[in-house]
């Protein structure tokens, strides 16, 4: 995961995460965007759309829930009641720290109905 020490499931990807060999430094954002690649951007297109579009709503299954500019777009879609997640449930995804259960908590307190969410 890339991710600042110390800080919460959002935060500025645009904040320097590193030094490559050649000395060039490189943000969080390009981090997610060279790891996700093509699969990203299709991604991002869908969800910019649907935020766009008032008449739109979505369903989404998540496995990992790690990158700050998703979460940013999936919870103003839950405080505008457009959207359903089912939200992976694993151990692992329950743990002091975890991005998982950070975003549960943060998408209970932003919802609107119909908006919900169910761990599973």
């Amino acid at each position: 995961m890339f991710h600042p020490v110390g800080k919460d499931l959002i935060f500025d990807t645009g904040g320097i995460a590193g030094t490559n060999p050649a000395g060039q430094t490189y943000t969080f954002l390009q981090e997610y965007q060279w790891s996700g690649f093509t699969a990203r951007e299709r991604i991002f297109e869908i969800l910019n759309a649907v935020a766009a579009d008032a008449s739109l709503s979505m369903d989404v299954f998540v496995y990992d829930l790690n990158e700050p500019d998703l979460v940013k777009i999936l919870l103003q879609l839950a405080a505008a009641g457009r959207i359903r997640v089912i939200l992976d449930n694993a151990s692992l995804h329950h743990a002091p720290g975890v991005p998982e259960d950070a975003f549960e908590q943060q998408f209970s307190n932003a919802a609107k109905a119909p908006a919900a969410i169910l761990r599973g």
